[in-house]
């Protein structure tokens, strides 16, 4: 029970776990640790699956044009990984179809190593990239950030933006402005 506590699991989640391991396991022995936490956590191949669907669910509802932050910062990571999302937006349905092995292996192996999770703030669209590379900087400053996979919209992101030289800060505590989605955008991109 202490290993679990140090992996994050709470008392009700052991609780539905071990409900699930009796209604589920087909084994007459005792469940090891492994098996205890996939059932809380849920399995990986499982979970690159969905990531993967909502992925490819954002790229064809919002396309390459718009910018987009995924919640699940995994998937953000691979994104990146794999070229960024106008990258993954534009390939070729040959392409993709090899890019969505990579996404599904890397998923599972940051899943393993979430220390190697990147820290990104939001995947910038063609829209945003091109007004950016052109000067348009009021154009930039509305340029909207469509938030995916959020299951409460009104505690998105806040920021921490007393020191703008710093990297921002992102807790999912408080409602972000649009203000405040126009102020992360820059400082992401290194502007001021």
């Amino acid at each position: 029970r202490t290993m679990l506590q140090e992996d994050g699991v709470c008392d009700e989640e052991l609780l539905s776990a071990v409900k699930t391991l009796i209604r589920d396991r087909k084994y007459s022995k005792f469940p090891r640790y492994a098996e205890i936490l996939e059932a809380v956590c849920g399995n990986p191949d499982d979970k690159a699956i969905l990531a993967l669907k909502q992925v490819e669910d954002a790229m064809s509802e919002q396309g390459s044009y718009k910018s987009v932050c995924f919640e699940d910062k995994i998937s953000m990571t691979c994104i990146e990984n794999l070229g960024g999302w106008v990258t993954i937006c534009q390939m070729e349905l040959k392409d993709w179809e090899w890019k969505k092995k990579e996404f599904i292996t890397l998923y599972k192996a940051l899943i393993r190593n979430p220390q190697n999770i990147k820290q990104v703030y939001y995947l910038v669209g063609k829209n945003e990239h091109n007004n950016r590379i052109s000067g348009y900087d009021e154009e930039v400053e509305n340029q909207e950030v469509f938030m995916i996979g959020f299951k409460d919209s009104s505690k998105v992101l806040a920021i921490d933006l007393k020191r703008s030289t710093e990297t921002p800060k992102i807790s999912t505590n408080d409602t972000l402005g649009d203000r405040d989605i126009k102020r992360i955008a820059k400082m992401a991109l290194g502007g001021k």
